[in-house]
């Protein structure tokens, strides 16, 4: 779920966000099932206690989904690769990872994509790198992604 968002959100422009991706709404089966009408799969209507309760509920989906969605928004907006109007490349170094080159006023940030239900490994871009989800610093010659995996590198 959050790879495809993170690649919504990495690109140009202002994402458009949909209220059930950012709580981490499941397909609502059962409004397809009574109503025969197939855009029902994400028109559930929430109730706003138990919705509340999901989000504080440490682990959960949906907590999990809307903690990861605020973090990457956060970054997003913090980040000046990330403007609206900045530069966008895309590649694919190796395959199945897909990498979003983000460039604005001298600050690059790699947008690194597995699409592998398998680790891929991958000359880095960068000497030294600070990864922006995990807020740390990286200096490897060779990066590992994780499957379905995404990593957000600024350049140092």
């Amino acid at each position: 779920m959050m790879l495809s968002q993170a690649i919504m959100i990495s690109m140009p422009g202002v994402p458009g966000i949909y209220f059930h991706s950012l709580v981490g709404s499941r397909n609502f089966n059962k409004g397809v099932e009574e109503s025969g009408i197939k855009r029902r799969i994400n028109r559930e209507k929430l109730n706003y206690d138990t919705l509340k309760q999901e989000l504080a509920t440490e682990g959960s989906l949906r907590n999990t989904i809307f903690t990861t969605y605020k973090k990457l928004l956060n970054i997003r907006t913090q980040e000046t690769a990330f403007n609206p109007f900045g530069f966008a490349t895309y590649t694919q170094v190796v395959e199945k990872v897909f990498i979003i080159k983000r460039e604005h006023n001298n600050e690059t940030i790699f947008a690194i994509y597995n699409f592998s239900n398998t680790p891929v490994k991958m000359e880095a871009l960068a000497e030294k790198v600070v990864d922006l989800v995990q807020e740390i610093t990286i200096e490897q010659s060779v990066w590992e992604i994780a499957p379905y995996q995404f990593y957000w590198f600024k350049k140092k």
